[in-house]
């Protein structure tokens, strides 16, 4: 039942950015960096999601505690991952946004595999946001205003 195939693709992915760092002039420490601003989204994604279901009280008895406190770690996640992507900066975002919207075509071969349907309205909004940070992030590229 493990996803032999994504654990390849993920390895080899790995080793490959490993052989680059050793060629290139790109340091270590900028995939790194680059690294830890790609996590930051599904970390913010999360928090909001954690306070989402604390405010709804999925999951909750009435008038239980763990919901207000739930809620407020959810929100003070939400603030902190928030305050994280401001301190990264621009330009390990931009990147980030590059190396993510590959990946669209991957969700929307996999939902279409299941059958589910290809997009929400707020997954539209967010597509177009990270389509448009990475059309940003390609140009800058290629004008060499933006690199590792």
């Amino acid at each position: 039942g493990v996803p032999a195939n994504a654990l390849w693709v993920t390895n080899g992915l790995v080793q490959l950015f490993l052989v680059i760092t050793l060629v290139s002039n790109a340091t270590y420490q900028a995939l790194i960096s680059l690294a830890t601003s790609m996590i930051l989204i599904p970390y913010l994604f999360s928090a909001v999601y954690a306070t989402r279901i604390a405010m709804r009280g999925e999951g909750y008895a009435q008038g239980e505690g763990a919901r207000t406190r739930d809620l407020l770690i959810g929100a003070a996640a939400t603030v902190y991952c928030c305050w994280l992507l401001y301190a990264a900066g621009p330009k390990y975002l931009l990147l980030s946004a590059l190396l993510y919207s590959p990946g669209v075509l991957l969700y929307g071969w996999a939902k279409r595999v299941r059958g589910a349907r290809l997009f929400k309205p707020f997954e539209l909004v967010i597509l177009a946001a990270l389509l448009v940070l990475a059309a940003v992030a390609g140009w800058l590229l290629a004008t060499g205003a933006l690199g590792l």
